[in-house]
Parts: C-alpha cells; structure tokens; sequence
C-alpha cells in the first residue's frame, strides 16, 4: 500500500505518508523540538533560495492533511538506549573531551618535517592523548543521528546522539586549537591575531550552534531522497573525487552523494545574497567543522589515527575528512579544494600500500570491509 500511495502522490498528494518503525518502537523527544523546529526553518529556506522543490515538516505539528510528494516529515524520537546508558556515554565522551583539552603540550616542530606517510610522525606525540580527538570524531559516524526512511518520505532523529554532537563540537575547540598550536611559543599568537594571520572562525569565540549543524544533518537527509548526481565534470575528475567514489561500496558512494547535494545547495543558497545571521550560521557550519576536524586531527598523528582519518572505519558511511572535503568541493570548487581533495586521495592510495596498516586493528578492520 505504502508503494501505491508513493506512485499515487506524484499526482494526486492524496496520501498521508507511512509511520517509520521508530514511531511505534521509541517514545517522542520533546526536549530539542524548538531547535529542530528552528534547523527545519533553516533548512526549507535554504532550500526555497537555491530552487529545490523539497519542503521539511514536523510530525508533531502535522494533521491528517494530504501529503506532497515533495514534502519530508521529521521525527524526533528517543534512543532505544536506558536514561542510565545514556548518561554514562555522554560522561565518557565529556571525560575524552577534557582530557584532550587538558593537554596543551603543542603541535611538536617535528610535526612540519613530517610527511603522513613517514615513521617519524609515530615519535611525536604521546600515546596517550594522541588519538583522542580521531577516536571522538570517530565515533561520531557511529551515531546514526538522522536516518531517511524512504518509504515513508520522512527523516528519523534521535535526540541523544544529537545532544552527543552538540556536546562534542560545541566544546570550546578555538580555545584548544589556538593554545595546543601555539604552546612554546610566546607573543607568537598575540602577533597572529594582531596580523590578521589566523581564521576568523578561531579568534571570534563562536562555536558551531547545534541548530546550525541540524541544518547540514537535515539537507543531507534531503539528498537521499532526491536523484542529484555527483557528475563527472572537470572539476571533480581533477579533485580526485571520482576516483574516490569508484573506490567506495555503494552504501558509502550513497552518503557522499547525499553529502555533495548539500554543498550544492550551500553554493546557490550562500553567496550573492544578503542573509540573516542565522542563515549565516548555517552557511558557515560546514566551513567551521571541517576546519575543526582538519586541526584537531593534526594532534592525531600515529597509525592508528592516520587510518581513522584516511580509512572507512566505520560500515557504510566513509570517514569525516572524505565527507567535508566532499562538501567543501561542490560548495567552493576552486583549486584550493580541488589540491585538497586531490592530495587526500593521493595519500589514502599510497596508504592502502603500506604493508604496516594490516597489523593495527582499526585498519585492519576498515580494509577488511
């Protein structure tokens, strides 16, 4: 039946649309509905603005009212998981996040001689806290935080792994970033700021807002639905990005599609135009966190978190640096991100080479997949 009403509302938008599983399995969330309410407002006028067709609703504030083909109603359900469970997760990734950024030893001067694929990067820094920030973001991807339910044209969040996101990347990373940088080095970063030598995003005391980051998570929901194709045009031959596709299963080619329909959506949503703050916000997000998980992942320079940043660690879904680099291409196709790209891909084949990558279990496991 559901298929029928699928086929039927193309014409007729006659159908309500089917209940996922999650609306019958889990209780509804209400604690972060105003800020899913206010990344659905975000998102549709993204959206509307770069001539996109579809429309994000809530299914708190639906009736029995036909259903567009092009609408897509958002859930906000609990997580399967005990309060306590909970609790004691969001303790554990506080504590990863305290213990990093209590460590401000520096980026080591080694760290500029060392190539990615030479040992020496292995000596610089200690065991201990060096993997930190990879193993957070990485489980980042284990957290299915939006799902696309498309048979009944509908995305699926949970309101835990949403408050983990927002514990992770509304943590004070500016503060970390510029003191892990520049220890060892005094007046050196009073003189970046005074030059104007360093990213406004690190000096403006402003995090990534979770309604901002739902923005990014609700247009990548949106791409799964829609039949936008990453195409095999000069600018992503050159980048490498095809090359990187052709290399991926399908489910992990399926999630970079959807992530490149967003920076598509950012490129004629964001620019040549005047925008409100909050669209701003949203606009630069994706901008923001790549930056963040590119500098971060800089403290993360051993085997083990080279393969987290250059590997597919996690099935089905490809590692955050692929992700945003994807974005930050079709978002800004120049040749700074096509180099960037191009090299990251370069790198990641040179290190599929590397005979070590078998004897570390988390690549172990990534090649096995």
């Amino acid at each position: 039946m559901s298929m029928l009403c699928a086929v039927l509302a193309t014409w007729f938008a006659n159908c309500a649309p089917e209940l996922p599983p999650e609306a019958t399995q889990l209780t509804e969330a209400v604690m972060l509905r105003p800020v899913v309410e206010e990344a659905i407002t975000l998102a549709n006028r993204l959206l509307s603005v770069s001539n996109e067709p579809y429309k994000v609703t809530t299914s708190w504030s639906r009736d029995s009212r036909a259903s567009d083909a092009n609408e897509i109603v958002v859930y906000l359900m609990q997580s399967p998981a005990s309060p306590a469970a909970r609790a004691a997760q969001r303790n554990r990734t506080a504590e990863v996040l305290s213990a990093m950024q209590a460590d401000q030893s520096g980026i080591d001067d080694g760290a500029f001689d060392c190539g990615e694929l030479d040992d020496c990067i292995d000596q610089l820094y200690p065991e201990e806290t060096v993997n930190l920030a990879m193993r957070t973001l990485n489980e980042l991807t284990r957290w299915e935080v939006g799902k696309t339910r498309k048979e009944c044209r509908c995305i699926v969040l949970i309101e835990h792994d949403l408050r983990m996101f927002e514990l992770v990347f509304g943590a004070d990373w500016d503060r970390y970033i510029l003191l892990t940088r520049f220890a060892g080095f005094p007046g050196e970063l009073e003189a970046a700021i005074k030059e104007g030598r360093l990213p406004e995003a690190l000096t403006d005391g402003e995090t990534v807002t979770l309604a901002a980051m739902l923005t990014l998570i609700l247009l990548h929901e949106v791409g799964h639905s829609t039949s936008y194709s990453i195409s095999s045009t000069e600018t992503t031959m050159a980048s490498g990005l095809d090359e990187l596709i052709d290399d991926l299963h399908e489910e992990r080619r399926e999630e970079l599609r959807a992530d490149a329909f967003t920076g598509s959506v950012l490129r004629r949503a964001c620019f040549d135009r005047r925008l409100v703050p909050a669209e701003e916000n949203a606009c630069l997000a994706a901008a923001e966190l790549s930056m963040l998980t590119f500098i971060v992942g800089m403290k993360g320079k051993s085997r083990e978190a080279r393969c987290l940043r250059f590997l597919d660690t996690v099935p089905g879904y490809p590692n955050w640096q692929a992700r945003f680099m994807t974005i930050n291409l079709i978002q800004h196709p120049g040749p700074s991100s096509i180099g960037l790209l191009r090299d990251y891909v370069e790198t990641r084949n040179s290190l599929v080479q590397l005979s070590w990558l078998s004897d570390v279990p988390v690549c172990s496991s990534a090649l096995a997949n």
